[in-house]
């Protein structure tokens, strides 16, 4: 009935002689057809795996696509952009609040990072004057013979000036403190006129290094309160300020007057 069978004859014998034979018969088509539903099921079953397989292919890869932007937003910052983030559109599920974590330290970081730049500038442009002036001084008393009292003057002015960057180092210093939240302002009612003159009067010598005309119009007795160190800052930069932009044979007025209150 065009089925297959396997057939099995083996002889027997008996005090060596032939005593017959034993045959042994099994169906194979019960076999065949489960070997047949089988391969049917494994047929069925392959475009499934296959279509789960790619499936799985696309959310892990879109699972793990913020893990290779942070890796990728990382590699940019270790060469230096400090502007990059990832700012990935997420729920925030572990990846999400990974992906918020990190953007929150860049701000910090290229915080931090502006602040030093910020503050290494600040320390240059305060120094530069001062040092010009010491180098000037010296080599004024170097040019030829002096006097006592031209080497006095010399002198007193390096001097004068050296206890300015001495002053200006721990301005700076505050100034990085209170960058970091830990510098708190001493607040004081100060004369406000008399310091404001103070310091046009100590300026007055680097207007002439500048070639610039300083002139000072100042209402006498203003009473303000004020935190020292960062008003001095404050003035001192606007007036370096003017100089720096100010042509050759320019001038720079300063003036300070009360209105009402």
């Amino acid at each position: 009935a065009n089925h297959e069978w396997v057939i099995i004859d083996c002889e027997l014998t008996k005090n060596g002689e032939k005593a017959g034979w034993l045959r042994v018969v099994k169906p194979l088509f019960p076999l065949s057809e489960t070997i047949m539903r089988f391969r049917s099921v494994i047929l069925k079953i392959i475009p499934v795996y296959i279509v789960i397989s790619l499936l799985g292919m696309i959310f892990i890869r879109r699972t793990l696509s913020p893990v290779n932007e942070i890796t990728k937003t990382a590699k940019q910052i270790s060469q230096g952009d400090f502007t990059k983030r990832i700012n990935l559109d997420m729920p925030r599920d572990e990846l999400g609040m990974l992906a918020e974590s990190f953007d929150e330290m860049l701000d910090h970081l290229e915080d931090t990072f502006n602040r030093e730049k910020r503050f290494s500038s600040d320390v240059s442009h305060e120094l530069r004057t001062p040092i010009t002036a010491i180098i000037l001084s010296a080599e004024e008393a170097l040019d030829g013979e002096k006097t006592a009292e031209e080497y006095q003057a010399s002198l007193t002015a390096i001097l004068k000036e050296s206890r300015r960057i001495i002053s200006l180092v721990s301005q700076l210093l505050m100034m990085s403190r209170s960058n970091d939240g830990k510098y708190k302002p001493e607040m004081e009612s100060l004369d406000i006129s008399a310091l404001t003159q103070s310091i046009v009067e100590e300026l007055s010598k680097r207007a002439e290094y500048s070639n610039i005309s300083l002139s000072s119009d100042i209402e006498e007795g203003i009473v303000m309160v004020v935190e020292q160190t960062l008003y001095m800052r404050l003035l001192i930069n606007l007036i370096d300020n003017a100089f720096k932009y100010s042509i050759s044979g320019g001038w720079v007025k300063v003036s300070l007057k009360k209105s009402k209150n």
